[in-house]
């Protein structure tokens, strides 16, 4: 198997983590109030990297993350002056993440499984802004979550010769043309409702597969009932 391409995270976090808006709030806040040689914007971007990794157990982990970003030995901190700031990081991260969140979008090749691109933006960013060129989908399966969601752009890619698998969002209500439980047989009673109007009452099969219509476009949606969760998912 061809090994995954890492991103360095760095450089598109501080894209969006601006140095001179993290240092003034540090100082608003009391983590700054004498020169420190752990700034701000490091600390934060190594503690999301740090975080993010699902491993990070104690600070030892967190100082390792830490050096393990900077550009230079030279550049590294020692242990005891880490642990230092360590008190008034929570004044730090509570004061900046009152006021800023973030949503990192990622493009993965699943052929090469390699990331093609990845952006930072704010959380309040449409995720449809940055579905790739129709152009560029020709022959191509798109799979994206429910905030990708835009029947424009899919139309667009169908017309283009590509396909796609996207999970429904909770404002999806299209009519249902016809439906077929989980083993194949025509479900007629289904026919000519909005999908919304299908639910445990109406029918019982933990899997329905449809043909729906919406906004003069045809396509396919696979509904499941998920016990664990005593909800629908579809897509």
């Amino acid at each position: 198997m061809k090994p995954m391409t890492i991103i360095p995270l760095k450089d598109q976090l501080a894209q969006f983590f601006n140095a001179d808006f993290l240092l003034k709030t540090a100082k608003l806040c009391g983590f700054i109030q004498r020169e420190r040689s752990v700034q701000p914007q490091s600390l934060v971007l190594s503690l999301i990297a740090a975080l993010s990794k699902g491993n990070c157990h104690s600070i030892a982990d967190l100082h390792r993350q830490f050096n393990g970003m900077c550009l230079s030995e030279k550049e590294n901190i020692a242990y005891k002056p880490f642990i230092i700031s360590y008190v008034s990081w929570a004044a730090l991260m509570k004061s900046f993440f009152r006021t800023a969140a973030i949503e990192c979008h990622v493009t993965l090749s699943l052929t090469s499984l390699s990331p093609k691109a990845m952006t930072v933006t704010a959380d309040t960013a449409s995720e449809r802004a940055y579905l790739l060129e129709v152009s560029h989908m020709s022959n191509k399966l798109l799979q994206a979550d429910a905030g990708y969601v835009d029947f424009h752009y899919l139309s667009q890619l169908h017309v283009q010769g590509g396909s796609f698998i996207v999970r429904g969002g909770k404002s999806l209500n299209p009519t249902i043309v016809e439906a077929y439980n989980g083993k194949g047989r025509k479900l007629p009673n289904l026919a000519g409702k909005k999908l919304k109007d299908v639910n445990r009452r109406t029918n019982r099969s933990e899997v329905i597969d449809l043909d729906v219509w919406r906004d003069h476009y045809r396509f396919r949606v696979v509904h499941r009932w998920f016990t664990e969760e005593s909800a629908f998912a579809y897509g």
